[in-house]
This record gives structure tokens, sequence and C-alpha cells, in this order.
């Protein structure tokens, strides 16, 4: 039979008491000194300040571990003497063996309600667990993600069910007739987890389990903005995902007419559109822009208010001509090549929670894909998690040609 251990005697107790008090008084300079912002005497005192920090932090960490350590001395003493041991100066003098321990009477499970302790624990940390992640996965990720969220709490709960299964083994062990505790001299049953270990056990499983859910959100919140914002996109991608027919009447077999160009041999009309309408959509948003312009796309047209599904050549002039929501300046041709010109048609539930105002004709800005993702199909900005909800965006469609030289 394995020799039964005296785990601690008097002298480790001092040990761990002064450990916990240095620990504990590092610990709480720690936090006065992030509380007072003491980064800012770095320039005074320069490399001797960041060392302190170092040690400080360390202490901090350390801090837990050694009043855990301490706990458990303090009841296993406790525990010696209530089972009428005497509570060894030094271990050593005992050759470090239990049996040898004097005794002046005889008890054994005196603490077999621990076990149903940790259990109840266990079960507590589970619902903790549980609660936070259906607060973040369900409660927070419903406005942004429902399917994505549910998966992230379906995923989490399989290996959270570890508290359930700890729950399940603490309890057993309050059964006397297979369990002795610690400061019991072992006749074949086995020796139960004590409370301090049990709690140890769950604090390990705990901060798992936050480490798991912390993980769970950044994966959800990556597929999330890979799949609703322009993160690792293709502009060829965007177009061929497009739904929305749009057409023009200033467009013959993929080729723009001059008249909507501001060269001399155009007139600098914007062109005929027409377009599927879609419901449920408050307005349109047109969006023109070269993109063979090497680096760079350069706006042509940017009409933010249409509620019409049909614009006439030259309403840039006519109907549209005072309203600063409708700018147009007409490619300009190139001598040296053709140019690809193309429409973006987007259709919205209601204004952005952005600002494309400061979207000028005429400049070199950003493409149409950038435009959808992170600008038009923005609902709300800075919300759960620091992200961009979407879904402003019902629709969208595009018709594209050349123009130049021909």
């Amino acid at each position: 039979m394995k020799k039964p251990i005296i785990r601690y005697d008097e002298q480790s107790l001092k040990f761990l008491r002064t450990a916990m008090i240095v620990t504990g008084v590092i610990a709480l300079l720690s936090w006065v000194v992030t509380l007072l912002e003491f980064f800012f005497l770095s320039y005074i005192l320069g490399d001797t300040i960041f060392f302190s920090l170092i040690g400080l932090a360390f202490g901090k960490i350390l801090f837990p571990f050694v009043l855990l350590s301490y706990l458990d001395s303090v009841i296993y003493l406790k525990r010696l003497k209530k089972n009428h041991f005497t509570v060894p100066i030094k271990r050593s003098y005992y050759n470090n063996d239990l049996r040898l321990l004097p005794r002046t009477a005889y008890v054994e499970n005196c603490y077999a309600k621990d076990s149903i302790i940790a259990a109840v624990l266990s079960l507590s940390a589970y619902a903790l667990v549980l609660g936070i992640d259906y607060y973040i996965f369900i409660v927070r990720w419903m406005e942004y993600d429902e399917g994505r969220g549910k998966a992230g709490f379906e995923l989490l709960m399989i290996p959270e069910l570890v508290f359930l299964v700890s729950a399940v083994l603490f309890f057993r062990q309050c059964n006397k007739k297979k369990y002795l505790d610690e400061v019991d001299i072992p006749d074949g049953r086995k020796v139960r987890v004590s409370i301090i270990e049990a709690v140890e056990i769950i604090l390990a499983f705990l901060v798992a389990s936050l480490i798991l859910t912390y993980l769970m959100n950044e994966l959800t919140r990556y597929m999330y903005l890979s799949h609703n914002s322009s993160y690792e996109r293709q502009l060829s991608s965007f177009k061929e995902d497009a739904k929305m027919t749009v057409l023009s009447e200033n467009l013959h077999d993929g080729v723009w007419d001059d008249e909507i160009t501001c060269s001399p041999e155009g007139g600098n009309l914007s062109p005929h559109l027409y377009f599927d309408p879609v419901d449920g959509a408050d307005h349109y948003v047109v969006y023109m822009v070269d993109e063979s312009i090497t680096g760079s796309s350069r706006l042509c047209w940017l009409a933010t208010d249409i509620h019409e599904n049909e614009l006439l050549t030259g309403d840039n002039l006519t109907i549209h001509a005072d309203d600063p929501e409708y700018q147009y300046i007409g490619p300009d041709p190139d001598s040296s090549y053709d140019h690809i010109c193309t429409i973006y048609v987007y259709a919205l539930r209601g204004d952005p929670d952005c600002d494309i105002s400061d979207l000028k004709a005429g400049e070199n800005v950003i493409d149409g894909m950038i435009l959808y993702y992170d600008d038009l199909n923005v609902i709300e900005r800075g919300g759960f998690n620091h992200l961009t909800r979407f879904g402003n965006v019902i629709s969208y469609g595009f018709v594209s040609g050349e123009y130049g030289t021909h």
C-alpha cells in the first residue's frame, strides 16, 4: 500500500503565509500602478520602471496560486487536528508518513460532504459559463449573425460538459464505503479530492472554458467579417454575385456612346439607366466608375437618393441639374487605350450608417465592391464586439462597357 504522506506542517504553513503576504502586497501595488497610469513615469525613470512593472505583473499572477496553497495548508492542518492527530512542526520528524503521526482518538470520513460541495460548485461554474455563452452567442450575436451565433453556442456546449462530468465524479466520492478523506489512514479505499483541490480543478476548467469562449467569439467574428465585409474579396466574384438587372440605351454592343463622355465629341450627359425595382427598397444609389485607371477607380457618377427605377439620358442637366446628391462628370477618353466604365446600382433599405458625401465626381475613389461592403451595406457601426452590422443593401447590379478610341 502506498505510504500516506503528510502534505503540510507548521513550517510550511508559516512559509506560505509569508509568501501570500508578499505576493499580495505586490499584486496590490500592481493594481495601484495600473490605476495611476504609472507608465507615464517611464519617460523619467526609463528601464528601471519597465523592469519594476514586470516584477509587479509577475507578483499579480503568482498571488492566486500562493493564496490557494495557503488556504489548502490551513484547512489540511485543521483537519489533522480535528481527526485527533498531532499537528507536526516538521514532516521530516515522522518520515513524512501520516501513519507515524501521533493520534489520540480515531475518527474518519468527517469531510465526505466536501464532495457534495464540490459537485455544487462544478454545477454552478457550468451554469455561469453557459450563461456567458448564451449572452454572447445567442443574445448579442443574434443582431448580427443568428446562424453563426447559434453554431458557436452549440459547439461550446460540448467541451463544457466537463463541468457536468466532474460534478458527477465529485458527487460519487461522498460514498464513505469507497472513499476516505486525505487525513484518514488508507485501508484500501480511494482518497477523495479535497475541497481546495476541487476548487483548483473547477477554476482550471473555468479558465479553459473562458479562453474557448474568447477564441470561439473571435472565430465567429472572423467568419462574420469575411462573409459581410470586403475582407479577402475580389471584385470579379462580387460582380458574379449581382442579382439586379441593369440596362442602358447608351450602351451598344458593349460600347458607350460618345455623348456620355466629357470629350469634345461628347455632351457630358449622364447615361440612360433602367434597373429592376426591388421590393422593400427605400431608395437607390447609382455609382459609375472608370475601372481602367491603374491603382484606383475614377468616379464619374454618384446619385445617392434615387426613388425611380429609370433615369433618362442627360438627367444631370435637366431634372437633377440642381440636385447636390446627383453628381456627374463624364469619362474622359484617353487616346492611348480604351477604358472600361461600370455603373453599379444598389437598392437600400434606408440610409446607411455612413457619409459618402466626400466622394466627388472626377476624383480617384474606391471601387463598387468596397463601397457596397464598407459603406452602403452598413446599418450600424461600433456595436457589440466593435462590429459593423450589415444588411442595408437588399440587392445590387451593374452594367459595364468600353469607351475611348473605338
